[in-house]
C-alpha cells in the first residue's frame, strides 16, 4: 500500500476543504442569533445536511491520515510510532484546553481512540470489518448489557424508579450548567465548563468507540480498499455506498434525536 501513497493525494485535500467549509457553516449556525424565519430555516438546513455529515468526514479523514503516515514511514524504514504518540499527547493537551475553554470535547476523544489505531493497522480487511461492526454497535451493546444487569439487580420497578431519579438529576445539572455557560461573564462560563468536564467523562457515551473509533476504522478501511487514492477504479462501489447510505441518512435526519434520550442512557453508567 505504501507505494501507492508516495504522491500527495489531492482527493484528500479536496475532502478536507469541503469538511472545513461544512464545519464553518455548522459553527456559524451555533453562534448566529439573528432570529426570525430565515435564521430558523438556516439552522434547519444545517442540522439536516451539514452537522452530522462533516464531523463524520473529519473522523474518517483522521483514520485515513493515520494510515498514510504509518504506511509512508514503513516504506522509508523509519519508526513512526513514537512521533505518533507524541502527536496524540499534544492533541490531548489541546483537547483539554478546547473542552475547558471553548466547550468542545472532540479532540480528547480523538486522542483517546487514536491510541488503538496502531494495534489494528495491520489487521486483515475481514478483521477490520468485524472491528468496525462491533465498534458501531458498542453503544447499544453496552446499553443492553447494563440495562440487563440493572434489571437483574434492582428488578424492573426498581430500575424504572432509579432511571427516573438519575434522569431528573442529570437534566437538572445539564440545564443549570447550560444556563451558566450562557452568562456574559467569561469566568462564570469557564467555571461551568470545567465543572461539566468530570461529569461529562463519567457518562457512558463519552468514550465509547461508536462515535470516533468507528469513523477512524472507516478511514483505514477506505484507504486499504483504494477508495481515496484510486477512486476512479471504484466508482461503482462508491456509488453503491451512496445509494445504501441515502435512506439511512434520511432516517436519521427525520427520526428521533438521540440527544433527547441521553438522560435515559446516562442512568446505565451508574
Amino acid at each position: 500500500m505504501a507505494s501507492r501513497l508516495d504522491a500527495r493525494l489531492h482527493v484528500l485535500d479536496v475532502l478536507r476543504g469541503v469538511a472545513l467549509l461544512g464545519m464553518f457553516l455548522v459553527h456559524f449556525s451555533y453562534y448566529s442569533s439573528g432570529g426570525g424565519w430565515l435564521d430558523q430555516a438556516y439552522e434547519t438546513v444545517v442540522a439536516l445536511f451539514f452537522e452530522e455529515r462533516f464531523w463524520a468526514m473529519f473522523g474518517i479523514l483522521f483514520g485515513v491520515g493515520f494510515a498514510i503516515q504509518f504506511g509512508r514511514a514503513e516504506a522509508q524504514g523509519s519508526a513512526f510510532l513514537p512521533k505518533y504518540l507524541r502527536r496524540l499527547a499534544a492533541l490531548a493537551a489541546f483537547g483539554f484546553i478546547a473542552h475547558g475553554v471553548l466547550g468542545y470535547n472532540v479532540l480528547l476523544g480523538y486522542a483517546a481512540w487514536g491510541l488503538l489505531l496502531p494495534a489494528v493497522r495491520k489487521w486483515s480487511i475481514r478483521m477490520l470489518v468485524c472491528a468496525l461492526i462491533l465498534s458501531a454497535m458498542s453503544g447499544e451493546l453496552y446499553f443492553l448489557a447494563r440495562a440487563s444487569y440493572s434489571v437483574a439487580v434492582r428488578g424492573e420497578d426498581g430500575t424504572r424508579a432509579e432511571l427516573r431519579r438519575i434522569a431528573a438529576e442529570s437534566r437538572a445539572f445539564v440545564n443549570a450548567n447550560n444556563a451558566a455557560q450562557d452568562s456574559n461573564d467569561f469566568r462564570t462560563v469557564l467555571a461551568a465548563r470545567l465543572q461539566r468536564m468530570p461529569w461529562f467523562y463519567s457518562q457512558w457515551y463519552s468514550f465509547l468507540p461508536v462515535n470516533n473509533f468507528t469513523l477512524f476504522l472507516l478511514g483505514v478501511l477506505g484507504l486499504r480498499l483504494g477508495l481515496f487514492d484510486q477512486p476512479a477504479r471504484h466508482r461503482r462501489f462508491i456509488a453503491g455506498l451512496m445509494v445504501f447510505g441515502l435512506p439511512l441518512a434520511v432516517r436519521l435526519a427525520t427520526g428521533p434525536n438521540p440527544v433527547k434520550h441521553a438522560s435515559a442512557h446516562e442512568f446505565i453508567a451508574t
